[in-house]
């Protein structure tokens, strides 16, 4: 990864991050307060860092630290390797770091 894409990920994160600090404050306004919950679909992945939902439904993680690309099955939670190969990390900024879908490929 360039640093001008490091430049303009870190410039994005603030704006990304920045509504998520504001739009609770107007939804606890409403009379009806919604308490979300999360489930642990899956663990034991290893220096996960960006994912994306393919075409089939499936939850796709990069995990940098093995060079591998996961498919994580949204209703089971099992998990398979869709790519393997690929550089791991050394120093934390190496590795697969997303994985994104152009139609049906990866």
């Amino acid at each position: 990864m360039g640093i001008k894409r490091i430049t303009t990920f870190a410039a994005l994160v603030p704006a990304l991050v920045a509504p998520s600090l504001v739009l609770p404050a107007a939804a606890g306004a409403s009379t009806t307060q919604h308490h979300p919950s999360a489930t642990l679909l899956a663990s034991g992945l290893q220096g996960t860092c960006g994912g994306t939902i393919g075409p089939d439904g499936a939850l796709y993680v990069t995990e940098n630290l093995l060079g591998t690309v996961t498919r994580i099955d949204p209703k089971t939670g099992a998990t398979s390797t869709f790519a393997s190969g690929l550089p791991t990390t050394v120093i934390g900024i190496e590795g697969p770091v997303d994985v994104a879908f152009i139609g049906n490929t990866a």
